[in-house]
């Protein structure tokens, strides 16, 4: 990765990654936090990148850090383009071929949806009883990825002050 130099490098950097990380593909996101590696995520993962790679469907398959539904692991995001994503949840390799044939090939509805869609951390305020700050972007981003976190607005009140001193 190249040194980011200024503010504008970072916000242009950051437009960049946004470009390559919004593909028009189906986007697959697996829950690998801790209750969802103890609960079977890591299988899950892999026969969603096996299907994915043998079947030559396009989709991309990433991790994702905690989404909140603990009671419901192995949980899995699936993003279809122009529509608002959708959370399976106790998911295994059985409903993983499942949602792949059915829901993302065929559009067809599949059991075990958890009834509350999001797009961002913030859609959940008026439920919630804490605001998340420092862990805002938990669910939502591969946390080994820097890249999605940077696509995500990190690191810019760091630009912000620098360019300010």
């Amino acid at each position: 990765m190249a040194k980011i130099l200024s503010l504008d490098h970072l916000l242009q950097k950051k437009r960049d990654i946004e470009e390559r990380l919004n593909p028009e593909v189906v986007q697959i996101k697996v829950g690998m936090a801790t209750c969802g590696i103890a609960s079977g995520s890591r299988a899950v993962m892999n026969t969603f990148l096996h299907i994915v790679e043998k079947e030559k469907i396009p989709a991309v398959v990433s991790q994702s850090g905690c989404m909140g539904y603990c009671y419901a692991e192995p949980t899995v995001e699936v993003t279809k383009p122009g529509s608002a994503p959708v959370v399976f949840s106790y998911v295994n390799a059985l409903k993983a071929k499942e949602i792949v044939d059915k829901y993302i090939m065929n559009g067809e509805q599949v059991d075990g949806v958890i009834p509350i869609n999001y797009q961002t951390i913030h859609d959940n305020t008026k439920t919630q009883k804490q605001t998340r700050i420092a862990l805002r972007n938990c669910g939502f981003i591969d946390p080994e990825n820097i890249d999605e976190y940077i696509a995500k607005e990190g690191y810019i009140a760091l630009g912000n002050v620098l360019a300010t001193m």
